[in-house]
């Protein structure tokens, strides 16, 4: 019996080493998952700084561009425009009949003003044009003559600036078209009528229609109150 002794301390030698062994290596692969955990920590929180940097890279961008704009000086033309159309008027001597005009139009370029002077315009179009669409005409004001530019663009679509490289157009000078309503479908028609309608009983100091609403449902709900003068908020 003695002698089995020994052989069992053994037996619990091993087996503690054995723990320790894999104690250990449970311990190295926490640690590799802590210290991965740690690396995908880092790598966000440097996406994060970086995203940040970008973010403020972009608005500097930005606040150059729109300083270089300012410092744009206003074309030569006043313009208007409309999804499909844009109108270009240009101030010309009294002097200046039709026949003194230099005017050609490509679908991607304008040149314009008087035979024998530098042209008033002479750009590549911010978009394209239909150049067989697009008409000038020259009219006698007070003052002098203009000379108005009817161009038709090639596919709707608002322009920034008529020509590149020119002043951008403020986005309140840009007026949407006209529409009727009875263009419209039911639901933006409804919407419409709404917001007018909303818009006149303010200016008359009174409810709009969702306050109505609210109105005539508490009144269901309890007639025998008055809700006429109830206010919403």
């Amino acid at each position: 019996m003695s002698q089995e002794k020994p052989k069992i301390e053994e037996i619990d030698e091993k087996t503690e080493k054995n723990k320790t062994i894999e104690e250990k290596k449970e311990e190295k692969k926490e640690e590799k998952k802590t210290e991965k955990k740690e690396e995908k920590k880092e790598e966000k929180e440097n996406e994060k700084e970086n995203e940040k940097e970008n973010e403020k890279e972009k608005e500097k961008e930005k606040e150059k561009e729109k300083e270089k704009e300012e410092e744009l000086p206003d074309p030569p033309y006043e313009w208007k425009q409309q999804t499909d159309t844009a109108t270009v008027v240009l101030k010309i001597p009294e002097k200046i009949r039709g026949k003194n005009i230099n005017y050609k139009l490509t679908v991607t370029h304008l040149t314009v003003g008087i035979k024998g002077e530098d042209p008033i315009i002479d750009g590549e179009l911010f978009g394209k044009a239909e150049p067989e669409d697009s008409i000038w005409t020259l009219e006698t004001v007070k003052g002098g003559k203009e000379l108005t530019i009817n161009l038709v663009k090639r596919g709707n679509g608002w322009w920034d600036s008529f020509i590149k490289g020119h002043k951008k157009m403020k986005q309140e000078d840009m007026v949407p078209d006209p529409i009727s309503i009875s263009d419209m479908d039911q639901e933006s028609a409804r919407e419409v009528n709404k917001m007018v309608f909303d818009m006149r009983q303010k200016q008359m100091g009174l409810p709009s229609s969702d306050e109505l609403s609210k109105r005539e449902k508490l009144q269901k709900q309890f007639p025998q109150f008055d809700f006429s003068q109830a206010k919403f908020n």
